[in-house]
């Protein structure tokens, strides 16, 4: 599996407004759909154990 580190976006990449994102495998396939009032905030939700 490739290093969480190396895909994420930068901080200020990530825009404040709501938006649906897609997370998808190594071939490409969308495996997860996600929508948020605020995409920084949910991005950063999941990235949040990076930074420990």
């Amino acid at each position: 599996m490739a290093d969480p580190r190396s895909y994420r976006p930068a901080a200020g990449d990530i825009p404040t407004e709501p938006g649906v994102y897609r997370f998808r495998d190594e071939h490409g396939r969308v495996v997860y759909v996600g929508k948020a009032k605020n995409l920084r905030n949910r991005l950063n939700s999941y990235f949040a154990a990076l930074n420990a």
